[in-house]
């Protein structure tokens, strides 16, 4: 199941945001080779980076306008130039939500870490990367943007454009950014997470 949301575009911190997913045009690697994240619809396969080839369970596509965009600029979306974050990442440019999970080198950080990559949401990107920036120019401002957020069986990081990112997990948190309907399909998809929450909220 596909969904159609809109956000409640009230103001809110870019760096607090839970606003995720990719913009239109970005390429997800797939067994059969990149394609466009708007094409690809639940059950299709998605390259993994620790779990092999993984089916998506749902496809979350958030739909901002040229007036909501207007309304509040922290919810444009972060864009990266070709070698932002190393040779090859990404390979072209590509655009994600304020709050999408990147993985970065850790070594561009300076960071001591155990894994080889940070998960840092691309609104941090703009602190630390010169090819990285806001993009409220273009088809943003005069057409609107289309966040696209896929969803698996358990959360995964996967490719697009070269890049890895993280997919979304729902949890009581950011579900509460999304619609009714949205948040209903994604908990007949989960039920664990009505297990989760408070009594009173059933």
């Amino acid at each position: 199941m596909t969904v159609m949301t809109r956000l409640d575009t009230g103001a809110a911190p870019p760096r607090d945001t839970h606003l995720t997913g990719l913009v239109s045009g970005a390429n997800v690697r797939t067994p059969c080779g990149e394609r466009r994240v708007e094409n690809l619809r639940p059950g299709d396969l998605i390259v993994t980076r620790s779990d092999g080839l993984q089916a998506l369970r749902h496809v979350i596509r958030i739909t901002l306008s040229h007036e909501d965009l207007r309304k509040n600029p922290s919810l444009a979306p972060v864009r990266l130039m070709p070698r932002a974050l190393g040779p090859m990442m990404p390979a072209r440019p590509v655009a994600l939500a304020p709050g999408h999970l990147v993985r970065v080198p850790a070594y561009l950080l300076a960071e001591d870490a155990r894994d080889a990559t940070l998960k840092v949401a691309a609104t941090e990107l703009l602190d630390n990367f010169e090819n990285a920036f806001v993009d409220m120019g273009g088809d943003a401002l005069s057409s609107g943007v289309t966040y696209h957020s896929l969803v698996f069986d358990t959360p995964q990081i996967f490719a697009v454009n070269g890049i890895l990112v993280d997919s979304y997990a729902p949890d009581e948190e950011s579900l509460g950014t999304l619609d009714v309907d949205t948040q209903s399909a994604l908990r007949r998809l989960f039920p664990e997470l009505d297990e989760e929450r408070p009594a009173a909220f059933h």
